[in-house]
């Protein structure tokens, strides 16, 4: 089990995730790269994404890996190099999803872990995470992962638990 920089050699695998998160009605940042009707140019607009220049709107530059294990995509991470104001209340320095079939095997301890060092390779000493009041498992995860409970906002309609993680553990 690795994080890699996203790459063409697991992109059926990386498709058949996402039919899944969408059957489970989960969305994400992933839907911020366009369609992948040119699996390269779909990685490359990923890797765009790591510059000022190649974000939108209020978005801020992140860092996209994914994780995998035995050839099959499981998860992947945003590691965002700053926070704006909305990431401050909802998404953090670092976002995670782990493909729903591959949910409670350890996957999202992982990729956090993973996570932690490279954020504080891009100068942050410690990441704001965060999650749905009610996901118990990512709130588990974080936990475990040496999250310190901040506070709760509401945003958008959404109870959403606000955490720091040392990125030096």
């Amino acid at each position: 089990m690795k994080l890699i920089s996203p790459n063409t050699a697991y992109i059926e695998s990386y498709r058949s995730a996402l039919a899944e998160f969408e059957q489970s009605g989960i969305s994400g940042f992933w839907y911020s790269f366009g369609a992948i009707d040119d699996p390269e140019e779909y990685v490359r607009s990923i890797a765009h994404y790591t510059h000022r220049s190649g974000v939108n709107g209020g978005a801020v530059p992140a860092s996209v890996y994914w994780l995998v294990d035995g050839g099959e995509f499981i998860g992947h991470t945003s590691i965002r190099h700053e926070l704006n104001p909305a990431l401050e209340q909802h998404g953090g320095h670092i976002g995670y999803a782990i493909r729903p079939s591959k949910h409670r095997q350890g996957y999202g301890r992982a990729i956090l872990e993973f996570a932690l060092p490279i954020a504080q390779s891009l100068g942050i000493p410690r990441a704001l995470v965060t999650c749905a009041a009610g996901n118990m498992a990512s709130r588990r995860i974080i936990e475990n992962c040496g999250g310190e409970f901040v506070d709760e906002v509401d945003w958008q309609g959404t109870t959403v638990l606000r955490f720091w993680v040392e990125t030096s553990q």
